[in-house]
């Protein structure tokens, strides 16, 4: 990977970070307000936060599953070729005749 797309990748992870621990805080701080009624800016924050929130944990949770499925079926593949090579003399049909 180069430099310039680990600048990116690590720029893009700040972002995403930022967004959620942003959403967060403003839950937080905003969820006891008084709300003027139903059309409560407010309010309608506060569920685009929980979306945000939601749609980012979805995608959080979605990537480390798929990276956990895919460094086992690697190490599985890895394992399987290590143990392949080995030969013992039932492979190789050699009579232990003593």
């Amino acid at each position: 990977m180069s430099r310039l797309k680990k600048i990116a990748v690590i720029a893009i992870a700040v972002m995403v970070a930022f967004a959620l621990i942003s959403s967060v805080s403003f839950v937080a701080a905003e969820s006891d307000h008084e709300c003027t009624g139903e059309n409560c800016e407010i309010c309608c924050s506060i569920t685009a936060c929980i979306n945000n929130i939601r749609t980012l944990t979805a995608a959080f949770t979605a990537t480390v599953t798929v990276a956990v499925l895919l460094s086992g079926i690697c190490s599985s593949v890895t394992i399987c070729t290590v143990f392949s090579g080995i030969k013992s003399p039932v492979l190789l049909k050699v009579r232990l005749l003593n």
